[in-house]
């Protein structure tokens, strides 16, 4: 188990390297499983796995509909 401190530096790092891989499409699998780790962490109800979920989803909107 992680201290609260190594949890902070944690998401910090994972929400950091998310910004990055944001930037492509094809990453959209990647951020899904990344996701999936944040939420087993942190839980939902964090406000930065709540951004990346938001953000995710209209990733995936765009990426439905073929939008840039």
């Amino acid at each position: 188990a992680l201290s609260t401190d190594e949890k902070s530096v944690t998401l910090e790092l994972l929400a950091n390297v998310y910004d990055k891989l944001e930037m492509w499409d094809h990453a959209v699998e990647s951020l899904k499983l990344l996701k999936d780790m944040l939420v087993n962490q942190f839980g939902e109800k964090h406000d930065e796995v709540k951004r990346i979920t938001k953000d995710l989803a209209n990733m995936e909107e765009k990426l439905d509909t073929g939008e840039d």
